[in-house]
């Protein structure tokens, strides 16, 4: 999980030029890049929580700016091991 909140962030950061090509970050992003269960996701960052939304309010980010015609895991690549 922690590799796929860095991957987001990283793409936010450094790969999109613009809010409609940034991610929200929440469990359904993180889900949807390395699957697992919810009920191991969404604690996960509940205990994040501050990080998770300090990025999402530093480019004004909501759930609704994660409905794009593609899908996360078709552009954000999370490395296989967290030094990739």
């Amino acid at each position: 999980m922690r590799r796929a909140f860095l991957a987001i962030k990283y793409y936010n950061s450094n790969v999109a030029t613009s809010l409609s090509q940034r991610w929200f970050i929440n469990p359904n992003s993180i889900h949807k890049l390395v699957g697992g269960r919810f009920s191991i996701i969404t604690p996960w960052c509940d205990r994040h929580f501050d990080e998770i939304d300090s990025h999402n309010q530093t480019y004004e980010l909501t759930e609704g700016d994660n409905r794009k015609s593609v899908d996360i895991s078709e552009v954000v690549q999370v490395p296989e091991y967290p030094t990739d």
